[in-house]
């Protein structure tokens, strides 16, 4: 107690026992009793501050103690050591242990393996100084749970000389976690940006190109640095500038997608047709567009050379030598004919020949003594039924005079009214040689049966040559690389990323093999015709997301090779003409046995065509399915109608012995 307080309290004493007894004239003795009793109160008045300080202390201290045990951030204390001194309850729970089990515990054992390295560092550094040090380490709990801590550290001097260290630990676990996912987002972004095979280019709101992917750098031809420098327009040509920088304009004004196929010049020279899909995209507050482009060359190839096609077939109908007509139910005569059928029967005008019926231009009789009448309805009943059927026939002009002619009648409907069409072609001069030309024409049909099987047999050999031999080369090369990348990769980093570069060319060309050996004949088509259609069926699928699904009524057993082949192939071709043609939105293929043979229908609900104007065209898809079918004593029956859908609908007998075939085709 100081001085101060020392006097103070004595005047207090002396006052009060001034307040409890009359001043009189003090005898010595009463002079010494009131010393003592002075000195008594003074104690008392001392012991009464004391307790009101200690009381003062002890609540300061409470206090203390609840900040400091219930703080919402971990606070300990170490030794010089590294041991713990002290340390509060957040502190004790975030390691998962009671809070005595902690004291003179080394904090060292709570640090992860992989950070107790740089604990060691930091804790140096804070024994070093008086000034506060921060770090982050990874942290394992009790429990073998792995926490991530930020920690700050200050070394503070003890009044008995020495130092300990205060610690405040903060709890950044979610925090990591969160920067964790955020990378390993941007990772898979980048990756998904670099490596697919699409163009991806980000543009900003003045046209500058920002970045792209290498698929972009490969398709412009132009490197990287060099596509930084320019504005999006300045890619095409320069009467197409300004009419793209516009619609570029407008879509960012707008916020409208763009899309559009283009025509681009490459600078070696090089033209290619690219589709571009661009929308615009907001990123921290600032407007891009953001643009996928794919190289569509090969389509519009196709495209133009199935317009090329179509034109070509056009050419072909309007100059047909072939008499085409149609005739219905119920009285079967003829309600529509081309010019050269009214030349070939003879007849003055459309009208002359419209009264007539099928046999009313013939003879009596055919050449097997049978009315031509009854014949000609049951070969139309035959192609009712069967969709089309071909025959030969005797005719008679008008004038009477017989000729020997080749039929065709295909069964066609038109707002579900059935009618035949007739396709004749006079083949009078090829009858009076028919025993030569038929022989000629099995001959023919034989070595063309041939040919497809042994095409066929030389796909199959190739595919398996491409796939074995070249296959194996290219997975050792590839091995061969690996080992060089390990043996010397880490010598030489340039080397590394040649190595890595030979590696992905190496991975292309073995990807390439897959697809040469597929498409050569694909390795489903050993397995069986159900194995065969439905990698068809998946191909089709991904090649022209158009749903495809297939329907095995009843697996096919006992079919050879080469029908299988012929099945293949015939779905394969209607598959691309429902791609090329149809619009379709879905399809589906049914297969079953039945009977003594396989039937296989392809069915879609595309735009369908005019059976008539497609016979007249000579399709030689259409055609080649045919042939292929009854290479393999099958037949092929189309039904379609515009708007309608199409179906194309297969028979194959089983166990069928093929004219022509040598055994190891």
């Amino acid at each position: 107690m100081s001085t101060n307080q020392t006097e103070r309290l004595r005047a207090d004493a002396t006052a009060t026992l001034i307040s409890l007894e009359q001043v009189k004239a003090v005898r010595p003795a009463e002079e010494l009793l009131h010393e003592l009793q002075m000195h008594q109160i003074e104690l008392e008045m001392q012991n009464e501050n004391l307790r009101q300080t200690q009381i003062a202390l002890e609540e300061s201290r409470d206090r203390y103690l609840d900040l400091y045990d219930f703080a919402p951030v971990a606070y300990f204390t170490l030794s010089r050591d590294g041991l713990i001194l002290e340390a509060n309850f957040t502190f004790a729970a975030l390691l998962g242990l009671e809070r005595q089990k902690l004291r003179k515990a080394r904090f060292a054992g709570f640090i992860a393996t992989v950070d107790r390295g740089r604990w060691y560092s930091f804790f140096q550094d804070v024994l070093k100084d008086d000034s506060p040090h921060q770090s982050e380490l990874a942290l394992q709990r009790a429990d073998g749970q792995i926490l991530f801590a930020h920690v700050d550290g200050l070394r503070i001097a003890k009044d008995s000389g020495g130092y300990q260290i205060r610690m405040v630990l903060t709890d950044i676990t979610d925090r990591r976690r969160a920067e964790t996912l955020l990378r390993e987002s941007e990772e898979k972004f980048h990756a998904i940006f670099e490596r697919t095979l699409d163009g991806g280019v980000l543009i900003d709101d003045a046209g500058m190109i920002i970045d792209c992917n290498p698929a972009f750098v490969q398709q412009s031809g132009m490197t990287l640095d060099r596509l930084k420098q320019i504005r999006i327009w300045e890619l095409r040509p320069d009467n197409k500038a300004e009419q793209t920088k516009k619609i570029f304009f407008e879509a960012m004004k707008t916020g409208a997608g763009v899309s559009a196929d283009i025509k681009f010049k490459r600078p070696d020279g090089k033209v290619i047709y690219v589709g571009v899909r661009g929308a615009s995209i907001c990123i921290s507050g600032k407007y891009y567009m953001q643009c996928i482009t794919h190289d569509i060359t090969e389509r519009w190839q196709a495209e133009e050379i199935a317009r090329i096609s179509a034109q070509k077939n056009r050419l072909l109908f309007e100059n047909s030598r072939d008499a085409l007509m149609t005739f219905a139910p119920p009285s079967w005569s003829f309600t529509s004919a081309n010019e050269a059928t009214l030349k070939l029967f003879g007849a003055s005008g459309i009208a002359e020949l419209i009264a007539l019926t099928f046999w009313d231009v013939s003879p009596e009789r055919q050449p097997d003594g049978r009315l031509s009448s009854e014949k000609a309805q049951e070969m139309t009943e035959l192609a009712m039924r069967a969709g089309s059927h071909a025959f030969e026939w005797e005719h008679q002009r008008l004038d009477g005079q017989t000729f020997f002619s080749d039929v065709l009648l295909a069964r066609m409907d038109f707002d579900n009214e059935p009618f035949v069409q007739a396709t004749v072609r006079d083949i009078t001069e090829r009858k009076r040689t028919e025993t030569e030309l038929m022989e000629y024409q099995q001959l023919l049909r034989e070595l063309a049966a041939q040919a497809v099987a042994s095409r066929e047999a030389e796909l199959k050999h190739i595919a398996r040559e491409v796939h074995d031999e070249l296959g194996q080369l290219l997975t050792a090369l590839r091995m061969d690389i690996s080992l060089l990348r390990i043996q010397f990769g880490e010598r030489d980093p340039a080397l590394m990323i040649k190595i890595q570069d030979m590696l992905v060319l190496v991975d292309k060309a073995i990807g390439g093999v897959r697809d040469v050996a597929r498409n050569l004949r694909p390795p489903a088509l050993d397995m069986g015709i159900g194995f065969a259609l439905t990698w068809l069926r998946d191909e089709f699928a991904a090649r022209t997301d158009i749903p495809c699904t297939l329907r095995v009524v009843d697996e096919p057993a006992g079919l050879d090779d080469a029908s299988i082949v012929a099945l293949f192939r015939i779905v394969q071709e209607s598959l691309t003409n429902i791609a090329r043609y149809a619009e379709a939105t879905h399809v589906e293929i049914t297969v079953g046995q039945r009977g003594d043979g396989v039937d296989v229908e392809i069915r879609d609900n595309g735009l369908g065509f005019d059976l008539d104007a497609v016979s007249g065209k000579k399709s030689f898809g259409l055609m080649g399915m045919k042939e292929r079918a009854i290479a393999v004593c099958g037949r092929v029956k189309i039904s379609s109608m515009p708007m309608t859908g199409t179906v194309v609908s297969v028979h194959v007998p089983l166990c069928q012995t093929h004219p022509g075939r040598r055994i190891d085709d």
